[in-house]
């Protein structure tokens, strides 16, 4: 019997959609449309939750800075983690890659002051071996999910900001707990961790100057 091409590509889609929903636990009604948009979502004033698309209970593997994580999922699934709401200053890249900016006159991307800080913040709230749940909103143009992270309850990416280790992204849409500006404005007030620094930029104004253009007074590496 003949099998046509487009019923053995819906089995695959069946099969690989059931698999998908294992992983990340989707929500039943999910659909991969604008409707899941989580700028459209908190433009209706819909609160955080209401901008989740998918959800990840797993492990610590790794922290690659302030806010980015590795998770360890079911059969050793990996899955790197970029914290929503928040933008921390920048750790030394040394490994160059295809994927690195031009970085002129440097071979690699140093660290920016109060990155090595910031990353420490982190370890401070979280270990590598914890359990932790993952609320996600959407995959950025690295692959990585965007996602606010929970350790028993704990609002890690909140934790941050009111830590003072992160600026809040500069685009109204992509901030979607509405705890997180109070909080940065606190921190901000109270001069606490990155704003306590002198002559301090935002991260995504450092990657600018020091990355690209190589102007990286005072870098950590």
């Amino acid at each position: 019997m003949r099998i046509s091409i487009c019923a053995i590509f819906a089995l695959f889609l069946s099969s690989a959609t059931a698999s998908s929903q294992a992983l990340f636990d989707f929500p039943p009604d999910f659909l991969a449309d604008a409707s899941n948009d989580p700028a459209i979502a908190v433009a209706r004033g819909g609160d955080r939750t209401s901008a989740v698309n998918f959800t990840l209970t797993a492990t610590v593997l790794a922290m690659e800075d302030g806010d980015t994580i590795t998770l360890e999922g079911s059969n050793k699934a990996r899955f790197i983690i970029r914290f929503s709401d928040i933008d921390t200053p920048e750790v030394a890249h040394k490994a160059f890659t295809p994927r690195d900016c031009q970085c002129k006159p440097i071979p690699f991307r140093p660290g920016q002051p109060g990155g090595k800080s910031a990353k420490q913040s982190l370890e401070g709230l979280v270990a590598v071996g914890d359990k932790v749940a993952a609320e996600c909103y959407e995959m950025d143009q690295y692959g990585r999910a965007v996602c606010h992270i929970f350790k028993a309850g704990l609002n890690l990416n909140l934790e941050q900001i009111k830590r003072g280790w992160g600026w809040l992204p500069s685009k109204a849409e992509w901030v979607r707990d509405p705890q997180s500006r109070p909080a940065e404005d606190a921190a901000r007030k109270a001069k606490l961790g990155a704003w306590a620094l002198q002559n301090q930029v935002p991260p995504a104004e450092w990657r600018k100057n020091c990355w690209i253009d190589g102007k990286c007074d005072g870098a950590e590496n």
